[in-house]
Parts: C-alpha cells; sequence; structure tokens
C-alpha cells in the first residue's frame, strides 16, 4: 500500500504522519509532500520509527 501525505510540514500532517507510521502495514510505503522545505526534517525524524 502506498500513503501519501499531502501538507506534511504542518502541524497536522506531522501527527498524520506520525500515526500513519506506526500503522501502516509492513511493506507499505509512506510519501510526505509539501510546500515548505522542512519536509526533509519531518522524514529523518519519522525514519528513527521502527516500521511494524
Amino acid at each position: 500500500m502506498k500513503v501519501a501525505v499531502l501538507g506534511a510540514a504542518g502541524g497536522i500532517g506531522q501527527a498524520l504522519a506520525l500515526l500513519l507510521k506506526t500503522q501502516l502495514p509492513s511493506g507499505s510505503e509512506l510519501s510526505l509532500y509539501d510546500i515548505a522545505p522542512v519536509t526533509p526534517g519531518v522524514a529523518v525524524d519519522l525514519s528513527h520509527i521502527p516500521q511494524m
């Protein structure tokens, strides 16, 4: 399953990405998109969380 979070650098987008990262089944792909330049930082934060 592939899931995209649009607006991932915002407050709601970050929380949603964290929830999805912890709840998506193994083998799923989570993509983050935003016009803000801080989106790579959100991805780094999520990379520290083990995928189920």
